[in-house]
């Protein structure tokens, strides 16, 4: 095929083969491979193409689109870089957080310092709901807090919140003073 001749030397064998078993398959033909741009060099490139039969059922042309996505694929993967330096400083924040999923309030991201003031690894809370985790919390203001943020979007913040809790995970309550904010 003339056309490998602008594909880059590493994508040639594999997109040659792609379409060969599109071809092959009279199937659509999907695939991405970077391409010799004359004014901007190497460019990532999604391509789709698909067969136009005739009434009898044989292939009668290829209709494609290329489409250039390079910068919509390095706008993803800085989405990702970013993604994971928030979550390293969030892991890392000297503040306890937590994050939760749902009506059930259901943990989907604690912290080091979550782990330590709960006296569990997050493994232990993961996809568990807070009430099942701190029964003890059935029953107060604190579970009604976390309905109401999650019903209506509205932060809550609250100093000094004043909490019986199981910490050391003994079945022994304390009265413990919490600083904290809901988003």
């Amino acid at each position: 095929y003339g056309w490998v001749k602008a594909i880059h030397p590493d994508d040639v064998k594999p997109t040659v083969e792609a379409w060969n078993n599109a071809v092959a398959n009279q199937s659509i033909f999907e695939h991405e491979h970077r391409v010799n741009t004359k004014q901007h060099g190497w460019k990532l490139f999604s391509i789709k193409a698909v067969p136009v039969f005739y009434k009898n059922g044989t292939v009668q042309q290829w209709v494609g689109v290329h489409t250039d996505i390079t910068e919509q694929r390095e706008a993803t993967e800085k989405i990702k870089e970013n993604e994971k330096q928030l979550q390293n400083i969030f892991l890392n924040a000297p503040a306890a957080i937590a994050i939760f999923e749902g009506p059930e309030h259901k943990y989907a991201l604690a912290n080091k310092a979550y782990e330590k003031l709960s006296n569990r690894k997050a493994a232990d809370l993961l996809g568990k709901n807070m009430q099942d985790l701190f029964p003890e919390l059935k029953g107060t203001s604190m579970l009604e807090i976390f309905d109401k943020v999650f019903e209506t979007g509205e932060s809550f913040s609250s100093p000094e919140h004043a909490l019986m809790v199981d910490l050391e995970n003994v079945g022994v309550l304390q009265q413990c003073y919490f600083n904290f904010s809901m988003e």
